[in-house]
Order: structure tokens, then C-alpha cells, then sequence
């Protein structure tokens, strides 16, 4: 958050580009030959009297005022701009200690965590949720999503609030741990999963859109339709005369008995990932970067869809192995 009254670097780099350009203007005035009526680079008269009034100096009477004016417009747009920052903070603030404050009378109050499905209170407790993580920034967002799951609103076991449609944009998850969280149908974008905890929980036809992921662990996670998908690649890779489009990183994520069926992976970089005793029914890998041996650590993989090379070493090494 910005402090009241400090200058931005824009701000100093306005201010700094009108005063060269003054600078600009008085250095030609002194420099280039200018007709006498003008005032620019003109000496005093030889007989000693007072010259009339040139161009010059009716600009001298304008420059600095307007210069002035200008410098305290600047000024005043940025001050503005600063209490508009400040102030939908603040309603941001107040937003979310609004939802907390309500949410905990709904837990005390209307016990919601007891309460029965399809019951009142979990409507309203489902809609103040999804209605205050639309005002929200990324922190914040965070902040809401511990609450629920700290309160035991969202266990797989027993989930009393649906987050199902909530989107969390650029939301940091690093090391964050959501062991056991039911957020099926939840919508990740453009979020950090590096060495995020997901065991156990519930991801089933979640989406997540250009993700990143160094190590997170999915073990024993429910990832049943689940999509990774990446809309916004970093870079493009040459491979035997076909761009491929690299997608979701998730280098070294543990799936370690997940369940993956038809689950979309498609382009995913997924070197070092573990498979082991996962069910991969029907997922979609084209593209992906995984090798045989990851595949194999699979205790599924019916129906799985490889590009075609990939597809054929699979089957020659399950044949191999009868």
C-alpha cells in the first residue's frame, strides 16, 4: 500500500519532464537567431532606449504561472489517484471484516456448522461467500478461503459450505496447506501451487488456468475431471519439426494415489511427477512432458489418450511385460 503524500516515480518523472522542457525552450531562445519583434536572443537597443514589449516577454508573464498551474495539477490528479487507492482499500477492509463478522454469528448463532443440507443458512452462508470473494483482492481472497477452512466449513468429509464456482485469480497457495478441502468445480487462475498441500482433497471438475506448481502434492487427491489448462504460454518448444505448446508447469507434483480419471493435462509439464498407485482412466496427456516410466507407476491407465508415439511405447512396454 501506497503512503499518503509520497511522490511516485511517475509523478517526479512528469514533473522533471516539464521543467527540461522549459529548459529546452529558454536554451533555443538564447541559441537560434530569432526575428527581432519575438524578444528571443534580442540585445538591448544602442541608442539606449527601452524596447517595447516583445513576445518574449508576454510569455515570460504566461510560462511560469501556467507552469505552476500544471505542476500543481499533476499534483493534485496523483493525490486524487492516491485517496482512490486508499479508499477502495478500505472498502475492501471493511468487506471483509463485514463477511467474518457475519460468518461468525451464522457459526455461533445459527450453528451453522450442524445445520442440514439445502438448510437457509447454508444458502446464505454460500452467497455471502461468493458475493465478498467478487470484491476482494488476491489477499484478502486468501484470507477468506483459510477462514472457511479453518472454521471445518469446506472438509470433504462433511462440507457445509459450496464454493462451487468461486474464482480465485491470482491468489498465492504457495506452501499453503488445504489437506482434506472439498473445492470442487472451484476455478484457480493464475495461481502459485509450488509445494502446495492438496491430500485427500476434493478437486473433482476443478479448473485451473495457467497455474504454476514446483512440487505440489496432490496424493490421494480427487482430481475427477479436473482441467489444466494454460491459455498464456511462456514460451514455445521445437520437437521433431512440431511446435508444441508447453502447458501447466507441475514439475515434481505428487499424485501419488490420486484419482485422475479424465482428468486434462494436455501439455503439462510434468517432469518428476509421481504416479505412483494413481488412476489416470481417460486423462488426457497429449502433448505433456512424462515419461513411460512415470506412466507406469500408475495402477490405471485405461483409456488413457498420449500422443501417438508415447501411446505406441506404452503399449510395447505393457506388452513387454506380460
Amino acid at each position: 500500500m501506497r503512503r499518503r503524500g509520497k511522490i511516485s516515480r511517475r509523478r517526479l518523472f512528469e514533473i522533471a519532464a516539464v521543467v527540461m522542457l522549459f529548459g529546452i525552450m529558454v536554451w533555443l531562445g538564447q541559441q537560434v537567431v530569432w526575428p527581432v519583434w519575438t524578444g528571443f536572443g534580442a540585445r538591448p537597443r544602442s541608442d539606449g532606449l527601452e524596447p517595447g514589449k516583445t513576445l518574449w516577454d508576454w510569455l515570460e508573464l504566461l510560462i511560469v504561472p501556467v507552469g505552476l498551474a500544471l505542476i500543481a495539477f499533476w499534483f493534485n490528479q496523483g493525490e486524487k489517484g492516491r485517496e482512490r487507492e486508499l479508499a477502495t482499500d478500505q472498502q475492501r477492509e471493511d468487506a471483509l471484516q463485514a463477511y467474518l463478522d457475519k460468518m461468525g454469528e451464522l457459526l455461533i448463532k445459527e450453528k451453522l456448522r450442524g445445520s442440514e443440507e439445502e438448510s437457509e443458512v447454508r444458502h446464505v452462508a454460500r452467497a455471502r461467500t461468493l458475493t465478498v470473494l467478487e470484491r476482494l483482492d488476491p489477499q484478502r481472497k486468501l484470507a477468506v478461503l483459510q477462514f472457511v477452512y479453518e472454521s471445518n466449513l469446506i472438509d470433504t468429509d462433511n462440507p457445509v459450505l459450496n464454493l462451487s464456482g468461486a474464482k480465485f485469480v491470482e491468489v498465492e497457495l504457495s506452501r499453503a496447506k488445504l489437506n482434506g478441502a472439498h473445492l470442487s468445480r472451484v476455478v484457480f487462475i493464475e495461481t502459485d501451487l509450488s509445494e502446495a498441500e492438496f491430500i485427500g482433497a476434493n478437486l473433482s471438475k476443478a479448473i485451473l488456468i495457467d497455474v504454476i506448481g514446483l512440487r505440489p502434492n496432490f496424493s490421494r487427491a480427487n482430481l475427477r475431471d479436473a482441467k489444466f489448462v494454460c491459455y498464456q504460454p511462456d514460451f514455445l518448444k521445437m520437437n521433431r519439426r512440431k511446435v508444441k505448446i508447453v502447458g501447466v508447469q507441475l514439475v515434481g507434483a505428487n499424485f501419488m494415489g490420486a484419482d485422475l480419471t479424465n482428468a486434462y493435462l494436455g501439455g503439462a509439464d510434468l517432469t518428476g511427477a509421481i504416479f505412483t498407485g494413481a488412476i489416470l482412466d481417460g486423462a488426457q496427456l497429449y502433448g505433456a512432458q512424462v515419461t513411460i516410466q512415470q506412466l507406469k507407476q500408475a495402477c490405471s491407465l485405461a483409456g488413457i489418450q498420449l500422443d501417438y508415439e508415447l501411446n505406441m511405447e506404452l503399449q510395447r512396454s505393457v506388452s513387454a511385460s506380460v
